[in-house]
């Protein structure tokens, strides 16, 4: 779900309506796509889904340092 933060991350720095919409509706169907590979985990690999729901919560952090990247949608590039 990293993807759909950073897309929101985009869609939250960005004027261009075309852009966010293509964005918003990447974010849905990628939502739509997790809960699917969350049904089947369920249902053919019940311990693995035993410790998703274990580590749900867990809070993903970079494991190296990274550069901050801030774009600014509102100039252009030439």
């Amino acid at each position: 779900m990293s993807y759909t933060n950073s897309y929101g991350k985009h869609i939250t720095n960005s004027n261009m309506d075309d852009v966010n919409a293509v964005l918003t509706h990447i974010i849905r169907e990628e939502k739509e796509y997790y809960g699917k590979i969350l049904t089947l985990l369920r249902k053919y690999d019940p311990e693995e889904y035993s410790g998703y729901k274990e580590h749900k919560g867990d809070k993903q952090t970079p494991k190296s340092p990274m550069q901050a990247y801030t774009p600014n949608f509102n100039e252009r590039q030439n």
